[in-house]
């Protein structure tokens, strides 16, 4: 199913026995450039990747039984700059990297701290883990 939504972005989802299944897309409004991906296998999310506006990914989690979620983040130029992974709601683990790939801070088995930069490095926040909290 193709729909066009008010804020002029496209929607693609592809339904099989009255559930999701496959990829579905959302573009960015009044552009062909994808800025949500998401996969299911019937009904359930696998992925989802977020894109900026330049095409390059952004954010992608991926969805694993057990609840875990593994989380990876890129700068704008497409250069890694987090990789995390939940347990529930918890931070189990996680690396911080500089636009350079120098690993800058690290979470191992729910404590240290986590940097928060956006997509051209300006720093957000930063954060002390404990316990995966």
């Amino acid at each position: 199913i193709i729909k066009q939504l008010k804020n002029g972005a496209t929607e693609t989802v592809n339904w099989q026995h009255g559930c999701p299944h496959g990829v579905a897309t959302t573009t960015f409004p009044h552009s062909n450039i994808v800025h949500r991906e998401t996969y299911f296998d019937k009904g359930a999310r696998v992925w989802q990747t977020v894109h900026y506006a330049s095409g390059m990914p952004k954010r992608q989690e991926i969805f694993r039984p057990g609840n875990i979620t593994l989380v990876s983040t890129w700068f704008e130029d497409g250069s890694p700059r987090s990789s995390e992974e939940y347990h529930g709601d918890n931070l189990w683990s996680g690396e911080y990297f500089t636009r350079d790939q120098e690993l800058e801070t690290q979470v191992v088995q729910g404590n240290g701290e986590r940097i928060r930069r956006e997509g051209h490095e300006e720093l957000i926040a930063k954060e002390e883990f404990e316990n995966g909290k």
